[in-house]
């Protein structure tokens, strides 16, 4: 996560630059640069905001991002428990079976929680998940050590909805 961020910090911080060149030379490549830039920015947010550390309780999720404070969500502002779309698929990830090994090797897995009233980085989240303009704020097995046990205090307040 510090790595993204910094790389949003140094994405965010060219986009002006990349602007004072082009009115400096009287370049329009420069703008455009800066605009495709600007587009990219929004995959680094996804990375950012997508898995956050999530703290269960019998009243709701407490969401605790990298960048922010903290956000309470009640499980009547939950209305779904979805399959979380952004993963990669085992066919995908040959790299990572070979590093890993073939018999330690476990294919991604993971949830979304589809949210009503969410915070624009999770809407922008649950746009790229499908979801329209509701939020959505995912737990995985590859950035959650305890997601086995997430899963099932999660499935226990919230349907599952294929």
């Amino acid at each position: 996560m510090a790595g993204l961020s910094l790389l949003l910090a140094v994405m965010l911080l060219a986009v002006p630059l990349q602007v004072l060149l082009a009115v400096l030379t009287g370049g329009l490549l420069f703008v455009l640069t800066a605009l495709m830039l600007l587009l990219l920015c929004v995959p680094v947010l996804v990375g950012i905001f997508a898995t956050p550390p999530l703290d269960i309780s019998d009243e709701g999720v407490c969401v605790r991002p990298f960048l922010g404070r903290a956000r309470f969500i009640g499980w009547a502002q939950v209305d779904a428990l979805k399959p979380y779309p952004l993963l990669p698929r085992p066919d995908q990830e040959t790299e990572r079976r070979a590093l890993v090994g073939r018999t330690r090797y476990r294919p991604a897995e993971g949830y979304m929680l589809v949210l009503r009233g969410a915070d624009w980085q999770y809407r922008l989240t649950g746009y790229l998940c499908g979801e329209g303009l509701r939020g959505v704020v995912a737990f995985t097995n590859r950035s959650h050590a305890d997601y086995d046990s997430l899963l099932k205090r999660v499935r226990a307040h919230v349907p599952s909805r294929p």
